[in-house]
């Protein structure tokens, strides 16, 4: 179905969720496709029959997701293949990333860049390792958990959290990842003081 996508054809499709997909008039090639299940996202039709993954719609806006496809759109037209682009993206470790795409980039746009990649390392050394597109929200929730039973506040935490999300968006942003994870990963609460009850005063005589 063509149509053009707008934030109330969302709503309403956000309100009674079925399985369809409908191809946006403004914008060639992009489709919302939506399940039953409410599980909507964003493609683009590459052709034959194959189409490409841009997101889910909370993690897009109509028009972020319009310039995805413009952009998908041109990497075809100058004959790159995005597929393949991202399965070996995807595939790269986050070490491989903060060493060749992000370390460069925040040590030429922040005074501490070089501190924020040592504390990046020293923080999560088990994410290290790992494919980009394996640090998921479970992963990222369980070294919460862990930093917090270990006696680390909340506060530096929520710092941590700060430092890797912001290294996640710049891999959306690089087009290494379609969605950063971190998008649905919430700040610690702060933990409150108890509050001590005074001892009640005897009355006077």
């Amino acid at each position: 179905m063509q149509v053009r996508l707008t934030e109330k054809l969302l709503a309403e499709l956000k309100r009674e969720p079925a399985d369809g997909d409908y191809q946006d008039v403004r914008c060639r090639g992009l489709v919302l496709r939506t399940r039953a299940t409410g599980r909507h996202s964003y493609r683009f039709h590459v052709g034959r029959g194959q189409a490409l993954t841009i997101g889910p719609i909370e993690d897009f806006t109509i028009d972020q997701a319009r310039d995805e496809a413009n952009k998908l759109r041109g990497d075809l037209s100058r004959g790159k293949d995005p597929k393949a682009e991202r399965r070996a993206a995807h595939s790269s470790s986050l070490e491989r990333f903060l060493e060749t795409e992000y370390g460069p980039w925040v040590k030429a746009t922040r005074k501490t860049g070089a501190e924020t990649l040592s504390r990046l390392r020293a923080t999560f050394p088990t994410f290290l390792g790992l494919p980009l597109g394996a640090i998921s929200v479970p992963l990222v929730e369980r070294w919460r958990t862990a930093r917090l039973e270990s006696g680390v506040s909340p506060s530096t935490v929520n710092r941590d959290l700060a430092s890797l999300r912001s290294v996640l968006t710049r891999a959306v942003e690089f087009r290494v990842l379609q969605a950063s994870p971190m998008a649905k990963v919430k700040a610690s609460k702060r933990l409150t003081q108890p509050v001590r009850c005074l001892p009640a005063v005897a009355a006077i005589r």
